[in-house]
């Protein structure tokens, strides 16, 4: 249900998809409010030997965007540049 309904891009999930989502991935989401209001964070209790990595999502009023870290150049994407 998930794959099919959540994760497709384009897609709007609610609340409630994206507590599914995280609950079926074991997956905490860390919710950030585009406004800086109050967000709630979507947490899940995962199962043992399970690392506990965090998604960040931005919650913009009327949907939420997944917010990836910058992740630096690599050597070789730096020499292709040159």
């Amino acid at each position: 249900w998930c794959f099919q309904h959540v994760t497709p891009s384009r897609q709007y999930a609610d609340h409630v998809m994206m507590t599914a989502l995280a609950e079926a991935l074991e997956v905490p989401l860390r919710v950030e409010q585009l406004n800086g209001g109050p967000a709630q964070d979507i947490y899940t209790v995962p199962g043992p030997g399970v690392p506990r990595v965090s998604v960040t999502l931005l919650y913009t009023g009327n949907h939420y965007d997944v917010l990836y870290p910058h992740a630096p150049p690599t050597e070789s994407s730096s020499q292709q540049t040159s």
